[in-house]
């Protein structure tokens, strides 16, 4: 009698677990010198806090936690931010002069002598027949002369492409939309006179 053979086990096929995502791992060492770096970046550069992040090596929101942290570094974040809603403010208000136009005063001065001089033991300027006390060099406006500046036209369109946009755009698109069937007739006509030649 033969021995039957014992069939191995089938395997089961191995199922890989995704590897598990580290959470950032150890935050980064804070510096004090990042106060003064963020302050000068901000205010000077406009530089974001998406840009500190990579030059520091860290995470947006490693930056946000060291405000919470370090008041000066918060501070400093603060005024070096370029884009407060004060600047905004008059940013939007200089946007708004310049399209449409304003006038100004000109007022050119010129180098004169200012003399001091004592009328009765008291200072005056200029006075007649005094004795001279004190001889300085100051400017004096001479000509006062309104200019004005022309609405700008680019800044017109900023504004109305922005504020109105569904007036004014660059480019005009229209929805055309069509239901039933179209039907085209095209006319081809013969401009040869077969394989004659018309030598």
């Amino acid at each position: 009698m033969k021995k039957k053979s014992k069939k191995p086990a089938a395997r089961k096929k191995a199922v890989k677990k995704p590897a598990k995502k580290k959470k950032g791992g150890r935050p980064a060492a804070y510096d004090q010198k990042y106060a003064g770096q963020a302050k000068t970046l901000r205010g000077t550069y406009g530089v974001t806090i998406v840009t500190l992040a990579k030059m520091w090596g860290v995470t947006e929101k490693t930056i946000y936690d060291w405000m919470k942290k370090h008041k000066k570094f918060a501070e400093a974040m603060e005024e070096g931010n370029v884009f407060t809603p004060e600047t905004i403010k008059k940013v939007k208000k200089g946007l708004l002069k310049r399209a449409l136009g304003y006038k100004f005063k000109e007022v050119t001065s010129e180098p004169a002598l200012l003399i001091t001089v004592k009328v009765n033991g008291k200072k005056r300027k200029g006075a007649k027949g005094a004795t001279v006390e004190d001889i300085e060099e100051s400017l004096v406006p001479t000509k006062i002369v309104t200019k004005e500046v022309p609405a700008d036209v680019t800044a017109q369109k900023l504004i109305l492409f922005n504020k109105c946009s569904k007036e004014f755009k660059d480019r005009q698109f229209h929805d055309v939309k069509h239901g039933g069937s179209v039907k085209l007739n095209i006319n081809v006509k013969k401009n040869y006179d077969g394989d004659r030649n018309t030598n």
